[in-house]
């Protein structure tokens, strides 16, 4: 029997930044599950880009007002017309 144990690898994170990129296309189901997930963590140096592609009038105002929730996240917001997903963003 051969047994392994996982390792777990601790960096010093101290002042490192996290980015957090989310690509958004009528996701109202998830979004604010996912930013819950993101206000909880204990790392503070964070940054979200939502990239929203073309969604529909109505799944944009949700997002737009879900946002004014959390304010308190350093989310920057960009909304597009459809342009074929978040590597159009990303790569300009």
């Amino acid at each position: 029997m051969i047994i392994i144990y996982p390792q777990v690898i601790f960096f010093n994170m101290t002042n490192q930044k996290v980015n957090i990129v989310i690509p958004y296309y009528n996701g109202d189901s998830y979004i604010k599950h996912l930013l819950d997930s993101i206000k909880i963590q204990i790392y503070n140096n964070i940054s979200i880009i939502i990239v929203n592609d073309g969604s529909r009038l109505d799944s944009t105002l949700y997002l737009e007002q879900i946002l004014k929730d959390y304010s308190t996240l350093n989310i920057n917001y960009i909304k597009q017309s459809n342009h074929g997903g978040i590597c159009t963003v990303l790569f300009k």
